[in-house]
């Protein structure tokens, strides 16, 4: 077997010369298997080697071994990108929401608590370390002031 000149051309002698895509272009496909079947991106632009699953960045998706790799049509591959990047920043956004709910919740029971506990702890520390100086008199057993 000649061994393929370059990536794309290994994609299409493995996976075939139609456009991979099955649906996660948003847009749904009526060809085989439900599949895009596109031969080529449109205007004399060839198919293009991605990932089967895009991910969220480029340096990610130049990453992915061959045997990840399928034919993609550009529009179908520029949309499911788009797609995968925008779940990729709803679930950063998601998870940036839920570290930052403590910051905020100045009117919550919880936010009181931590607030409580390190005031609390604070005023320790600060107890400890402004201690009242030795004064040069003491009380003595009837509560009144002798020189010590």
């Amino acid at each position: 077997m000649k061994r393929p000149d370059n990536v794309l051309a290994a994609v299409l002698e493995t996976h075939g010369g139609h456009c991979a895509c099955q649906g996660a272009c948003g847009k749904t496909h009526t060809g085989d298997g439900e599949r895009c079947n596109a031969a080529s991106s449109g205007k004399n632009k060839p198919l293009l080697a991605a990932p089967q699953t895009p991910h969220a960045t480029d340096v990610q998706n130049a990453a992915a071994p061959l045997e990840e790799l399928r034919p993609w049509c550009w529009p179908c591959w520029r949309d499911a990108l788009a797609a995968e990047r925008a779940r990729a920043n709803d679930r950063r956004t998601q998870e940036l929401t839920e570290m930052q709910i403590g910051l905020f919740d100045v009117d919550t029971n919880a936010a009181a608590q931590r607030r409580l506990t390190t005031d609390a702890g604070a005023a320790g520390l600060l107890a400890g370390c402004m201690a009242a100086p030795a004064l040069p008199v003491q009380l003595d057993n009837r509560g009144e002031l002798e020189p010590r």
